[in-house]
């Protein structure tokens, strides 16, 4: 299959992408080798139609390919998860607006800023641009961006919320904040200013109502049936997933001196943490693949997600990153200050882990009540499982 050889390729890369993780928190950017390599493994082209000599890989088979690169590095994780879920979305976009990303340009990338933080306002037969967004990943290494944006009226009130595609050359990137964790991730803000935007490349409530039109459904290519909200937080929590197999592989393979010392392999506690942290990482990881090919099953067949699945797959995902976070916390605490040396990956994944699960799609409380609710079938159709 193509996507086993493209995971292949991205697991032959990983020591280098291991090697260069410190450097690549260090320097708060993930280095342009890495990016090549994901690229030259054919990383990028898995959400990629197929018609600009994309893969049209399966959610799974992408996100197993991710949950690798970020076992090695989760801020290089992060940032690809975000670049794929972008190409897929601007596979839904018009296909003019695709054609001017990739027609020629099949290794193009594009990063995403979802957060209306824009305002879009009518100009004759286009648009105007103008907002500011803060924490983007992989913009740097772009040559399209999309943003969210409220869309205005004549009379300056706001209508609709879209996304807006532009090109790099109307984008100003500034370094944002520096985090704790995930450094090289999520890493910048833009400025655009006043930009001309076609209408082909706004994609708006015109292009959400035809998605839930089920002859126009049905003629889309599978992968391009899937829901956003599932992608996109699933995006987010599998790099997380990552990190702590990641996490997890440094605690036991290293050694009786390496990185938690021979007295602390000789401990039945750690024995015992180690036992629960694997249980844990496994378990989050198996949820979210079994809903992952759940719901692409129901896609193949053109078939609509129950409300029922889609409230589940948010509560796995938000579980998921619960209990890597636990995961991860026991190694720490089970390895000591071994582990807390600020050249040791377990404390780097762990401070990447606790950043990104600091993310609004983590927020687990009210996704817990809406699965609550929808398993009693209570009132869960009308709710928003966004947020």
């Amino acid at each position: 299959m193509v996507a086993d050889d493209v995971l292949g390729k991205v697991r032959a890369v990983l020591p280098a992408l291991a090697e260069a993780a410190e450097a690549t928190e260090r320097d708060r950017r993930i280095g342009d080798a890495a990016i090549g390599s994901l690229t030259d493994a054919g990383l990028f082209r898995m959400m990629l139609p197929a018609r600009f000599s994309g893969l049209e890989s399966t959610p799974l088979e992408l996100f197993t390919a991710i949950r690798a690169v970020s076992s090695a590095c989760a801020s290089t994780g992060w940032v690809a998860s975000t670049l794929c879920l972008a190409t897929w979305q601007v596979a839904l976009f018009d296909t003019r607006a695709q054609e001017e990303v990739w027609d020629g340009h099949p290794d193009s990338l594009v990063a995403a800023a979802y957060q209306p933080a824009g305002r879009l306002r009518p100009d004759g037969d286009r648009f105007r641009l103008t907002g500011r967004w803060r924490y983007v990943s992989g913009c740097e290494h772009s040559a399209w961006l999309f943003v969210g944006a409220l869309v205005l009226d004549e009379a300056g009130d706001s209508v609709e919320h879209a996304l807006v595609l532009v090109p790099r050359a109307d984008v100003t990137v500034h370094r944002g904040p520096d985090c704790v964790g995930l450094r090289a991730a999520a890493n910048t803000e833009i400025m655009i200013e006043d930009a001309a935007v076609p209408s082909h490349r706004v994609y708006g409530a015109q292009q959400r109502a035809l998605r839930e039109n089920r002859k126009y459904e049905r003629a889309l290519r599978p992968l391009y049936r899937h829901l956003v909200t599932p992608m996109y937080t699933v995006a987010l929590t599998v790099p997380l997933i990552g990190a702590a197999e990641g996490a997890l592989r440094h605690f036991t393979g290293s050694g009786s001196a390496g990185r938690v010392g021979v007295r602390m392999l000789e401990n039945e506690a750690v024995h015992i943490a180690i036992a629960r942290a694997a249980y844990e990482i496994d378990t989050a990881a198996a949820q979210i693949d079994g809903d992952l090919a759940e719901m692409h099953a129901l896609v193949v067949a053109a078939k609509p997600m129950p409300v029922e699945l889609s409230a589940r797959v948010r509560r796995d995902q938000v579980l998921a990153t619960e209990r890597v976070a636990a995961a991860v916390d026991r190694l720490l605490r089970a390895g000591g200050r071994p582990c807390l040396a600020s050249d040791n990956p377990v404390q780097r994944a762990w401070r990447d882990i606790h950043v990104g699960a600091a993310h609004r799609v983590n927020e687990a409380e009210d996704v817990l009540a809406i699965a609550g609710r929808a398993a009693l079938g209570v009132g869960a159709a009308d709710e928003p499982i966004f947020v």
